[in-house]
C-alpha cells in the first residue's frame, strides 16, 4: 500500500509493522517527523515540557559564556534579532493600549537585575501596577513603598 509522505510529498510503501506511517524514510523526512513529535509534546505533555525545560537550563549553567561568544561572533544575528523583538514589542504595545491617549506599557526582561541592590531589607507597602505592562513568563510588577526607614528599628520592633 502506498501513502504521500507528509513532508517531501512524495509516495512511498508503507512499512508492514507501522500500518499508520505518515513519513517515507528519508532521513530528512525522519527529522521533520520528530520535530513534530517534539513540538507535539512540548504542547501537550507537561512532564516532557518540565524535562526539557531542567534540561536547558542545566546546559545554560554549564556553559554560561556560550551566548556571549555567539552574539559577539555573530553581528548578523545580533541586528535580526534586535529588529525581530523590536516588532513583537511594537505588536505588544498596539494590542495592549486600547486607546492612543494610554501610555506606552513597559516591555521587561524576566528576571531582569542590576549590579548593585535598589532595595534593602525592611517592611514594603505593596501597590499594584497598572495593567497593560508586557512583561515575560509569570512576571508581576508593583510599586514597593517603603513603611518603615530603618530595617534595624524594623527587626527590633518585632522581636
Amino acid at each position: 500500500m502506498e501513502r504521500i509522505c507528509k513532508h517531501c510529498g512524495k509516495s512511498f510503501l508503507l512499512h508492514p509493522s507501522v500500518p499508520n506511517q505518515q513519513y517515507c524514510g528519508k532521513i530528512e523526512c525522519q527529522r521533520a517527523r520528530k520535530r513534530q513529535r517534539q513540538k507535539d509534546r512540548l504542547i501537550n505533555d507537561q512532564d516532557y515540557r518540565d524535562n526539557q525545560q531542567a534540561a536547558q537550563k542545566a546546559w545554560r549553567e554549564r556553559n554560561p559564556q556560550y551566548m556571549p561568544e555567539y552574539r559577539k561572533n555573530s553581528p548578523k544575528y545580533v541586528e535580526k534579532n534586535r529588529v525581530q523583538q523590536r516588532e513583537r514589542n511594537r505588536v505588544l504595545r498596539k494590542s495592549v493600549n486600547s486607546s492612543p491617549s494610554d501610555e506606552a506599557p513597559m516591555i521587561v526582561k524576566m528576571d531582569e537585575l542590576h549590579a548593585d541592590p535598589v532595595m534593602h531589607s525592611g517592611i514594603f507597602r505593596v501597590v499594584f501596577q497598572k495593567a497593560g505592562m508586557i512583561v515575560k513568563m509569570d512576571e508581576l510588577f508593583a510599586h514597593l513603598i517603603p513603611v518603615s526607614e530603618s530595617p534595624r528599628s524594623v527587626s527590633n520592633g518585632l522581636k
